[in-house]
């Protein structure tokens, strides 16, 4: 065949191709790309941590990838593959403790057309710190790992203790910003072990997450107490302290020591120890204020010395000292009893909250100071005291009731004034000469008249002496006024004036003796009479 008639032929051909829609360099196109995957895992990880999947697709799209761990469907996940190459980057935060066969697959129309298949494992989320054992009385602590917070999920580690058989909460997290918490922080004051476990739980899927063993060994004596810093309890509480001494390899005698004026001195003390004892805290019972104390143990040829702690005790239940009565006029101006001199004073009371015997004493302030007067003892908490200090002298005295129980503390009652005033005096003054049938009186004050019965009035009366007698004239009805001026060796009390007419032997040219006469009710009920000096009146003509 010639040149021409192979064109011609090639020329047919193609005009053949072309009306079948076929190309005619169709049979020398490449062929389809496969589809590969490129990945790389996270080989470890503890519960709650990711595992991260990242790698490259290629190959035809669209796609549909698929993610999981075997055996937990909850894991899978599945979305859409429209570009290539496609970047891969997940995480698989699912699964407990131990190892994981999972897998990443590419389909299209429902055949695989890729796959990567690997293993990783699932470490716990549980260590202890200090590692292995601590000694007794060391803090040791279980440290979790977080959980990780993954969009629109809640994720959850939860500790659990060991006590007996039973598992009981001990703390959980759902994804604090710290990437691992102190789940447990405990101390021991015995050589023991403690288990825990974590449950890692993310949506309402739960996955086993580690179990660990606190230990706390005794290499050495010591002295631990339950009591740590302070502790507080009622004035009249004992209290007591629980100790332990481990360490120690026989019977050991343990005390209570109590730091007094800078010395450390023993209170209480139990012998052939071997194992928890508790002692009495009984120096500074009954008393208000902070004791120090510490527990020493010796033994087989060793001795330790506990951290100190402070006991304080407050006043409670609240003791008090009252008094509810006295001989004594009702208070006021600010003072609080109101006596003559030579008046009897007696104050009484009750005390509460202080056990008995109760050593119950007034006191007197004397230039400045307390000094004891009277005392007495009382098991009732009832008390009655003379208040004799002062008595014969006006003025004003300050007084109080302190209490003392039988541990030696000291209950101190509210202060009380007493006033002294002198005598009562009445004075009396008149003309002294009038003539017959002029009118004329006497006129003066009652002074110093103490513990008078205000509700009832003084009654004033002239008297004239008859055949050696005094009878009585003229009488007047005066209501009791209140006035009162302390400070002063001229001390005025209840100043009330008279105004009495002389009427007898007026029509008389002569002299007539006189006196008046004031009598009031006390407030004990008894009447008392205040008599003047006697004067002389002249009647001339």
């Amino acid at each position: 065949m010639t040149s021409v008639h192979r064109r011609a032929a090639s020329l047919a051909l193609s005009i053949l191709l072309l009306g079948a829609g076929l190309s005619a360099e169709a049979d020398e196109s490449p062929a389809p790309t496969a589809a590969t995957l490129q990945i790389t895992t996270t080989p470890t990880a503890a519960v709650g941590d990711p595992i991260a999947v990242r790698g490259t697709y290629t190959g035809p799209v669209p796609v549909t990838r698929t993610m999981g761990i075997v055996g937990l469907p909850e894991s899978y996940t599945t979305s859409t593959i429209t570009s290539s190459p496609f970047t891969i980057n997940n995480v698989l935060p699912y699964g407990g403790v131990g190892s994981h066969d999972a897998f990443i697959s590419v389909t299209s129309d429902g055949t695989e057309v890729a796959r990567h298949d690997f293993t990783f494992e699932r470490t716990s989320a549980l260590r202890t710190f200090p590692q292995g054992s601590a000694e007794v009385g060391q803090h040791s602590q279980v440290l979790a790992k977080t959980p990780m917070r993954a969009v629109g999920q809640v994720s959850v580690l939860t500790v659990e203790k060991k006590v007996g058989d039973a598992w009981v909460k001990a703390s959980s997290s759902d994804g604090v910003t710290m990437p691992e918490f102190s789940a447990v922080d405990e101390v021991s004051l015995a050589p023991r072990t403690q288990a825990y476990r974590a449950w890692y739980t993310m949506r309402s899927y739960r996955y086993f997450a580690g179990e660990v063993t606190l230990a706390w060994v005794a290499s050495r004596p010591h002295v631990f107490t339950d009591i740590t810093g302070s502790v507080g309890y009622d004035r009249l509480q004992a209290g007591s302290v629980r100790v332990e001494t481990p360490g120690f390899g026989g019977p050991r005698t343990v005390s209570t020591q109590v730091l007094i004026n800078g010395a450390w001195a023993t209170s209480q003390t139990r012998t052939g120890v071997t194992g928890p004892t508790t002692l009495e805290l009984t120096y500074g019972r009954g008393l208000v204020g902070d004791v120090r104390y510490r527990v020493v143990a010796s033994g087989g040829g060793a001795s330790a010395v506990s951290d100190p702690f402070v006991v304080s005790r407050a006043d409670s239940p609240q003791a008090s000292v009252a008094v509810t009565k006295s001989s004594a006029t009702p208070a006021w101006s600010g003072y609080d009893w109101m006596y003559g001199t030579g008046d009897a004073v007696t104050v009484s009371g009750v005390v509460k909250g202080l056990p008995g015997p109760v050593t119950v004493t007034s006191q007197v302030q004397i230039k400045g100071k307390w000094a004891a007067s009277q005392s007495t003892t009382t098991t009732t908490g009832t008390f009655s005291l003379p208040l004799t200090y002062g008595r014969g002298t006006a003025g004003e005295y300050r007084f109080r009731i302190v209490a003392k129980d039988k541990y030696g503390y000291t209950k101190i009652g509210p202060e009380k004034i007493i006033v002294r005033t002198a005598s009562p005096r009445l004075s009396a003054s008149s003309a002294g000469t009038k003539r017959i049938n002029q009118t004329t009186s006497v006129w003066g004050s009652l002074t110093n008249a103490a513990s008078v019965n205000r509700s009832v009035p003084i009654t004033f009366s002239t008297q004239v002496l008859l055949n050696g007698k005094w009878s009585t004239s003229q009488q007047t009805k005066a209501a009791y006024l209140d006035v009162f001026h302390a400070g002063s060796s001229n001390q005025k009390y209840g100043g009330n004036d008279y105004t009495l007419p002389l009427t007898y032997g007026r029509g008389t040219v002569g002299t007539t003796r006189w006196r008046v006469t004031a009598s009031y009710t006390l407030v004990n009920g008894k009447t008392h009479t205040v008599v003047s000096p006697e004067f002389t009146l002249t009647r001339t003509r």
